[in-house]
Formats: structure tokens, C-alpha cells, sequence
């Protein structure tokens, strides 16, 4: 009965250096250490020249992995829950109504206070935020504008409650990177597993063969995205599968919440199958290539992928987990929550106040007196 026994190799692949001499892991298969080698390995050329190598299977897809951008200051949430077209809406609304309150009330006579000019639009300003104005119109013209312009307002106060509710509770993000060409520009260092560098060194295309001039090679994955998600210097190209492998091991590539500290790109890179390599000779290649497609053909792979996926999404729940027990039962707001509050407050005190001055200025003696001396260089009859 043959026992099959195995090592974990700590490191890649590895690329041929000069004629029959390897490093990585097929040193340790060229040296005779092992008699396969498993993983993540595509099809290479050099690796067809000198070893044994079976059919392609479990296709997998590389693509980039960069830090995730920065959360958005918490004060940005008063601003951010419509587009800027909204805003300019309701602040030329806000104009239009005060104006409008001010034609009717002098069209239909209505009090002297609905038709003070600032009056028209402290009401509007009040109404707009969801209170009650200090007085109501009197005429019944103004009544019936006044009635809609509070059922606008209405249904403004209740979209912007329920969607800062939303923004408070999930805070928004500064831009992200989100191509290749942006990761360029970003200044981010950027690489992986030497093997992938070929790919790019070799190109004939201007971009690619920049993205493989300024290439950082890895040995060790687990440490690459540490640097991506945690110390935010690094981004990575690296296949999916191993991706999802990592994030559900590494819990530094959490936050406390279970959110990814760093974010893939949508579009794949490229996508190739994997193989298992052997030494020239080996006996029993054929045998597994020809079981490894009686797999393919009987569905196999899918069952792995999905068995993949679940385990993965068990380990995943496993660390979320551990992260919640971290935290308190209770998780009460923080002060960057009320950024945005203590924001318009302390706006609300700056223009209360500079208005004080300018009521005060007004309402000296020495400016009433010119104020009087002017009226009656305008109109000497009075």
C-alpha cells in the first residue's frame, strides 16, 4: 500500500536560471526531494522543457489588489447624501419660495410680518428644516402656497433623515483606485511572484513592459498583503483562489467591523488553468492526467470551487467572529459621528454672531442719524 506524504513549501514556484538549474520549489523537485509539485502553477514553457507535467485544471484568475481607500470624513455626511444637481436645487428652491412668499404676501395684504422681506425667507428657511414657522399667513392665497411648501418640505426632511441615517451607520469612502493606470500614476509600489513579472517584462506593449520595469517580487503572499491592507505601501497581482485563502486566515486584512482592508479589481488580469508538475520519467503522470479529465468531465472542479467557497466562508465567519467578541456589547457613536453636527453648530454661532455685529452697527446711534440725514438729501420735501 503506497502512503503519500507531503510538505508545505513556504515560498513560490520559482524560474529557471540557468540550463537545468531551478529555484523555488523546483529546486527542492529537481534535487529529488519530492517526486509532485502542487499549487497555483501555470502553464510555463521553461517548466515543459525540463519536467513532466500533467493536464490543465481548476482555471483560476489574477487580478490587483490595492489598499482601500481612506473612510470619509464623518462631517461629509451632511453633503453627501444627495448629488450636487439636488443641492442646487433645493438651495434655488429655498430662493424661489422666499421670493414667492414675499410676491403674495404683498399682492394679497397680508400681515406686516409675512411680508417683511427677511421674514419671508426665516419662514422659508424654518419650514425647509422640518419646524414650525412663528406665525401663520392670514390671507388664504398665501395659506394654500404655504401648505405645499410644507408638504415639500416634508418629503425633503424625511429623504434626508432616512439616507443620513444610512451614511452615519455605513460611512462612504474617498476615492478608490480602480485600474492599472491609476495604480501607475498612484506612486504605490506594485508586484508579486517572480513568475508573474515575465509576463509583463517581456511585452512588447509600452505599458506593460512599465508596469514590468518598476515590478517588486514577492517570496511570501501572507506578508505582500499585510503591506497592501495594513501598512497601505503595497499593491499586489495574485490569483483569486489564493486571495480568498489568505483574507480567510490573515484577520489583519479585517477591520473590527469584518469590512476588507483592501479592494480587487473587477476586471481580471488574465485567467489561466493550473497543472501539476513532475520530474522527467515519473510513471505515473499519464495516470493522473487521465483521472484529473474523468474529473473535469464528471464535474469535479465546480464541486471544488464550491467546496472552496464554503470553507472559506466558514473560516470567514470563524474570524468575524473572534472580532465581535473584541468588541462591546454596545457600540455607542463616536465624536467623528458628530462632526457633521458640530460642524453646523459652530457655523450657527459664527453667523449669529456676525449678524449680532451687524444689528448692533445698524441700530447705533451714528449710523441712525446718517441713515436720517441721507433720507432727507434723497427726498428734501419729507
Amino acid at each position: 500500500k503506497m502512503k503519500a506524504r507531503y510538505n508545505f513549501i513556504d515560498g513560490y514556484r520559482g524560474e529557471r536560471e540557468n540550463v537545468g538549474e531551478w529555484n523555488g520549489g523546483l529546486k527542492k523537485l529537481a534535487s529529488k526531494s519530492g517526486h509532485l509539485l502542487l499549487g497555483g502553477i501555470f502553464p510555463d514553457f521553461d517548466v515543459h522543457e525540463d519536467f513532466e507535467t500533467s493536464v490543465t485544471y481548476l482555471a483560476d484568475a489574477y487580478t490587483w489588489v490595492v489598499p482601500r481607500a481612506h473612510k470619509s470624513a464623518a462631517w461629509v455626511a451632511l453633503v453627501i447624501i444627495f448629488k450636487s444637481l439636488v443641492w442646487y436645487s433645493v438651495i434655488a428652491g429655498f430662493f424661489l419660495c422666499g421670493i414667492t412668499w414675499k410676491i403674495i404676501a404683498e399682492l394679497s395684504e397680508d400681515s406686516d410680518y409675512n411680508r417683511s422681506f427677511r421674514h419671508c425667507f426665516l419662514n422659508t428657511w424654518i419650514t425647509v428644516l422640518g419646524f414650525v414657522s412663528y406665525l401663520h399667513p392670514v390671507k388664504e392665497s398665501l395659506r394654500v402656497f404655504f401648505v405645499f411648501l410644507n408638504i415639500y418640505c416634508m418629503l425633503f426632511s424625511t429623504a434626508y433623515q432616512t439616507k443620513l441615517f444610512e451614511v452615519l451607520t455605513n460611512p462612504s469612502y474617498e476615492y478608490q483606485i480602480q485600474t492599472v493606470e491609476e495604480l501607475v500614476e498612484s506612486g504605490l509600489k506594485f508586484g508579486g511572484f517572480e513568475e508573474l513579472h515575465d509576463l509583463f517584462y517581456n511585452s512588447t506593449d509600452p505599458f506593460d513592459y512599465r508596469i514590468g520595469d518598476q515590478w517588486t517580487d514577492i517570496t511570501n503572499i501572507t506578508e505582500a498583503m499585510i503591506d497592501v491592507a495594513v501598512h497601505r505601501n503595497f499593491s499586489l497581482l495574485c490569483s483569486r483562489l489564493e486571495l480568498a485563502h489568505i483574507s480567510g486566515i490573515t484577520p489583519e486584512l479585517s477591520d473590527s467591523v469584518g469590512n476588507y482592508k483592501y479592494y480587487t479589481f473587477t476586471d481580471n488580469v488574465f485567467s489561466v488553468p493550473i497543472e501539476t508538475i513532475a520530474l522527467r520519467g515519473f510513471p505515473f503522470m499519464m495516470e493522473f492526467s487521465t483521472t484529473i479529465t474523468i474529473f473535469k468531465q464528471s464535474g469535479l472542479n465546480e464541486g471544488l470551487r464550491q467546496h472552496f467557497a464554503h470553507f472559506n466562508e466558514r473560516r470567514r465567519a470563524r474570524q468575524l467572529r473572534a472580532l465581535l467578541k473584541e468588541k462591546s456589547d454596545v457600540n455607542p457613536l463616536s465624536s467623528e459621528h458628530l462632526q457633521g453636527g458640530f460642524l453646523a453648530l459652530a457655523l450657527g454661532y459664527v453667523s449669529g454672531t456676525l449678524a449680532l455685529i451687524v444689528e448692533v452697527i445698524l441700530n447705533c446711534n451714528y449710523v441712525q442719524n446718517k441713515f436720517e440725514n441721507f433720507k432727507r438729501r434723497v427726498n428734501p420735501l419729507s
